[in-house]
Protein backbone atom coordinates (compact mmCIF):
# COMPACT_ATOMS: atom_id res chain seq x y z
CA UNK A 1 0.00 0.00 0.00
CA UNK A 2 2.70 2.27 0.80
CA UNK A 3 4.59 1.45 -2.50
CA UNK A 4 1.67 2.09 -4.39
CA UNK A 5 1.43 5.65 -2.48
CA UNK A 6 4.83 6.65 -3.51
CA UNK A 7 4.03 6.08 -7.60
CA UNK A 8 0.96 8.23 -7.12
CA UNK A 9 2.84 10.83 -5.73
CA UNK A 10 5.40 10.40 -8.13
CA UNK A 11 3.10 10.29 -11.05
CA UNK A 12 1.77 13.36 -9.64
CA UNK A 13 5.07 15.25 -9.51
CA UNK A 14 6.07 13.97 -13.12
CA UNK A 15 2.96 15.06 -14.62
CA UNK A 16 3.60 18.80 -12.82
CA UNK A 17 6.58 19.03 -13.85
CA UNK A 18 5.28 18.00 -17.94
CA UNK A 19 2.69 20.54 -17.32
CA UNK A 20 5.02 23.29 -16.60
CA UNK A 21 7.34 22.43 -18.91
CA UNK A 22 5.07 22.46 -21.84
CA UNK A 23 2.66 25.15 -20.93
CA UNK A 24 3.84 27.10 -18.45
CA UNK A 25 3.46 30.91 -19.39
CA UNK A 26 6.49 32.68 -20.83
CA UNK A 27 7.66 36.27 -21.49
CA UNK A 28 7.32 36.79 -24.69
CA UNK A 29 9.24 39.90 -26.65
CA UNK A 30 7.06 42.72 -28.38
CA UNK A 31 6.59 41.54 -32.10
CA UNK A 32 5.55 45.40 -32.14
CA UNK A 33 6.06 48.75 -30.73
CA UNK A 34 3.70 49.21 -27.87
CA UNK A 35 0.63 50.86 -28.92
CA UNK A 36 0.12 52.26 -24.67
CA UNK A 37 3.41 54.33 -25.02
CA UNK A 38 1.77 56.90 -22.79
CA UNK A 39 2.43 54.71 -19.90
CA UNK A 40 4.92 55.10 -17.53
CA UNK A 41 7.80 52.56 -15.95
CA UNK A 42 9.60 53.18 -12.84
CA UNK A 43 12.13 50.56 -12.01
CA UNK A 44 13.16 50.25 -8.66
CA UNK A 45 16.25 48.93 -6.79
CA UNK A 46 17.45 48.17 -3.24
CA UNK A 47 20.99 48.03 -3.07
CA UNK A 48 23.25 46.90 -0.19
CA UNK A 49 27.40 46.00 -1.03
CA UNK A 50 26.46 45.35 -5.01
CA UNK A 51 29.19 46.94 -6.62
CA UNK A 52 29.90 43.67 -8.40
CA UNK A 53 26.44 44.21 -10.07
CA UNK A 54 24.71 47.27 -10.26
CA UNK A 55 26.72 48.49 -12.88
CA UNK A 56 26.05 45.83 -15.09
CA UNK A 57 21.95 46.00 -14.75
CA UNK A 58 22.09 49.85 -15.13
CA UNK A 59 24.07 49.69 -18.20
CA UNK A 60 21.69 46.95 -19.06
CA UNK A 61 18.59 49.76 -18.12
CA UNK A 62 20.20 52.39 -20.12
CA UNK A 63 20.53 50.19 -23.37
CA UNK A 64 16.65 49.07 -23.38
CA UNK A 65 14.50 49.86 -26.31
CA UNK A 66 11.95 51.15 -23.71
CA UNK A 67 13.81 53.35 -21.85
CA UNK A 68 11.95 53.78 -18.20
CA UNK A 69 10.45 57.16 -16.73
CA UNK A 70 12.44 56.86 -13.13
CA UNK A 71 15.11 54.81 -12.36
CA UNK A 72 15.18 54.79 -8.37
CA UNK A 73 17.56 53.25 -5.74
CA UNK A 74 17.76 52.62 -2.58
CA UNK A 75 21.05 52.17 -0.93
CA UNK A 76 20.73 50.44 2.75
CA UNK A 77 24.01 51.14 4.01
CA UNK A 78 26.60 50.24 1.39
CA UNK A 79 29.61 50.10 2.83
CA UNK A 80 31.49 49.32 -0.35
CA UNK A 81 31.56 51.33 -3.87
CA UNK A 82 27.80 50.73 -4.58
CA UNK A 83 27.41 54.52 -3.91
CA UNK A 84 29.92 56.16 -5.62
CA UNK A 85 29.19 53.60 -8.89
CA UNK A 86 25.15 54.91 -9.16
CA UNK A 87 26.49 58.73 -8.31
CA UNK A 88 28.30 58.65 -11.31
CA UNK A 89 25.21 57.06 -13.35
CA UNK A 90 23.42 60.10 -11.77
CA UNK A 91 26.00 62.19 -13.00
CA UNK A 92 25.06 61.64 -16.47
CA UNK A 93 21.55 60.59 -16.05
CA UNK A 94 19.79 63.42 -13.69
CA UNK A 95 16.55 63.32 -15.31
CA UNK A 96 15.82 59.55 -14.94
CA UNK A 97 17.91 58.12 -12.38
CA UNK A 98 18.31 58.81 -8.15
CA UNK A 99 19.07 57.81 -5.16
CA UNK A 100 17.73 57.35 -1.76
CA UNK A 101 19.83 57.20 1.43
CA UNK A 102 18.84 54.64 3.59
CA UNK A 103 18.67 55.30 7.15
CA UNK A 104 18.23 52.71 10.70
CA UNK A 105 15.73 49.79 9.94
CA UNK A 106 12.33 50.52 12.05
CA UNK A 107 11.74 47.90 14.32
CA UNK A 108 9.41 45.34 12.87
CA UNK A 109 10.65 45.66 9.68
CA UNK A 110 13.41 43.29 7.28
CA UNK A 111 15.68 45.31 4.98
CA UNK A 112 14.59 44.48 1.73
CA UNK A 113 10.46 45.00 2.59
CA UNK A 114 11.67 48.35 4.09
CA UNK A 115 13.54 49.45 1.42
CA UNK A 116 11.02 48.59 -1.29
CA UNK A 117 8.39 50.21 0.86
CA UNK A 118 10.79 53.77 0.67
CA UNK A 119 11.34 52.78 -3.27
CA UNK A 120 7.49 51.82 -4.24
CA UNK A 121 6.07 55.11 -2.47
CA UNK A 122 8.94 57.03 -4.24
CA UNK A 123 8.08 56.68 -7.60
CA UNK A 124 5.51 58.36 -9.86
CA UNK A 125 5.31 56.30 -12.64
CA UNK A 126 1.79 54.20 -13.77
CA UNK A 127 3.98 50.89 -13.17
CA UNK A 128 6.59 50.17 -10.54
CA UNK A 129 9.20 47.10 -11.79
CA UNK A 130 11.16 46.39 -8.48
CA UNK A 131 14.66 44.52 -9.90
CA UNK A 132 17.22 42.87 -7.98
CA UNK A 133 20.58 44.46 -8.69
CA UNK A 134 21.99 41.00 -9.95
CA UNK A 135 19.09 40.65 -12.56
CA UNK A 136 20.59 41.17 -15.81
CA UNK A 137 18.04 42.53 -18.64
CA UNK A 138 17.19 41.50 -22.35
CA UNK A 139 17.08 44.44 -24.60
CA UNK A 140 13.38 44.20 -25.20
CA UNK A 141 12.92 43.21 -21.35
CA UNK A 142 11.31 46.45 -20.16
CA UNK A 143 8.85 46.73 -22.76
CA UNK A 144 7.87 43.41 -22.80
CA UNK A 145 7.02 43.82 -19.29
CA UNK A 146 5.14 46.80 -19.91
CA UNK A 147 3.34 45.72 -22.70
CA UNK A 148 2.18 42.52 -20.92
CA UNK A 149 0.88 44.66 -17.71
CA UNK A 150 -0.96 47.20 -19.83
CA UNK A 151 -2.12 44.34 -22.50
CA UNK A 152 -3.92 42.10 -19.77
CA UNK A 153 -4.67 44.70 -17.02
CA UNK A 154 -2.59 42.46 -14.54
CA UNK A 155 -1.93 44.57 -11.29
CA UNK A 156 1.18 42.36 -10.62
CA UNK A 157 3.30 40.59 -12.88
CA UNK A 158 6.94 38.25 -11.72
CA UNK A 159 8.68 36.22 -13.62
CA UNK A 160 11.83 33.80 -12.99
CA UNK A 161 14.28 34.52 -14.76
CA UNK A 162 17.12 32.07 -15.68
CA UNK A 163 19.45 31.44 -12.95
CA UNK A 164 23.09 31.82 -13.65
CA UNK A 165 25.55 29.63 -11.77
CA UNK A 166 29.47 30.39 -11.02
CA UNK A 167 29.80 29.13 -7.37
CA UNK A 168 29.41 25.30 -6.34
CA UNK A 169 27.32 26.56 -3.68
CA UNK A 170 25.35 28.03 -6.46
CA UNK A 171 25.09 24.99 -8.74
CA UNK A 172 23.82 22.83 -6.11
CA UNK A 173 21.39 24.89 -4.19
CA UNK A 174 19.90 26.71 -6.95
CA UNK A 175 18.59 23.60 -9.10
CA UNK A 176 17.04 22.31 -6.02
CA UNK A 177 15.17 25.75 -6.13
CA UNK A 178 13.85 25.05 -9.02
CA UNK A 179 13.12 21.74 -8.69
CA UNK A 180 10.39 22.26 -5.90
CA UNK A 181 9.21 25.31 -7.90
CA UNK A 182 8.56 22.78 -11.05
CA UNK A 183 7.15 20.20 -9.34
CA UNK A 184 5.08 21.36 -6.82
CA UNK A 185 3.63 24.17 -8.80
CA UNK A 186 1.39 23.85 -11.49
CA UNK A 187 2.24 27.26 -13.13
CA UNK A 188 -0.31 27.26 -15.67
CA UNK A 189 -2.82 27.58 -13.21
CA UNK A 190 -1.57 30.24 -11.82
CA UNK A 191 -3.01 32.57 -14.20
CA UNK A 192 -6.72 31.18 -14.17
CA UNK A 193 -7.13 29.88 -10.89
CA UNK A 194 -7.59 32.35 -7.68
CA UNK A 195 -6.57 29.74 -5.06
CA UNK A 196 -4.06 31.74 -3.01
CA UNK A 197 -1.75 28.66 -2.39
CA UNK A 198 -1.20 28.29 -6.27
CA UNK A 199 0.37 31.81 -5.90
CA UNK A 200 4.40 32.28 -6.81
CA UNK A 201 5.97 35.57 -7.30
CA UNK A 202 10.02 35.84 -7.63
CA UNK A 203 11.54 38.75 -5.90
CA UNK A 204 14.29 39.68 -8.09
CA UNK A 205 11.22 40.39 -10.96
CA UNK A 206 8.32 41.99 -10.29
CA UNK A 207 6.47 44.71 -11.75
CA UNK A 208 2.45 46.40 -10.08
CA UNK A 209 0.70 48.87 -11.06
CA UNK A 210 0.74 51.56 -8.76
CA UNK A 211 -2.31 52.81 -8.11
CA UNK A 212 -3.03 49.21 -6.60
CA UNK A 213 0.76 49.02 -4.92
CA UNK A 214 -0.25 52.37 -3.37
CA UNK A 215 -3.96 51.51 -2.14
CA UNK A 216 -2.68 48.31 -0.62
CA UNK A 217 0.94 49.00 0.53
CA UNK A 218 2.37 45.72 0.20
CA UNK A 219 5.13 45.41 1.55
CA UNK A 220 3.93 47.23 4.85
CA UNK A 221 1.63 43.92 4.95
CA UNK A 222 4.75 41.82 4.51
CA UNK A 223 7.42 43.83 6.35
CA UNK A 224 8.47 40.80 8.69
CA UNK A 225 8.16 37.85 6.20
CA UNK A 226 11.29 37.10 4.74
CA UNK A 227 10.28 35.56 1.59
CA UNK A 228 8.44 38.57 0.69
CA UNK A 229 7.38 37.83 -2.71
CA UNK A 230 5.37 34.83 -1.91
CA UNK A 231 3.91 36.63 0.80
CA UNK A 232 2.90 38.89 -1.31
CA UNK A 233 1.48 37.37 -4.25
CA UNK A 234 -0.86 35.52 -1.97
CA UNK A 235 -2.70 38.92 -0.32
Amino acid sequence: MIGLVVIVIQMLFFTIVLINYFFAPVLSLPKQALKASNKSVAVLIPVRNEEEHIKDLLDDLFAQSRLPEEIIIYNDGSVDNTKLIVESYIENYPHIIRMIEGGELPKGWLGKAHACYHLGNAANADYLLFLDADVRLHACAVASILDQMVKYKWTLLSAFPKQIMKTWGEKIVVPIMNIVLLSLLPLPLIRIKRFSSLSAANGQMMCFDRSVYIANQFHVLVKQEKAEDIAIART
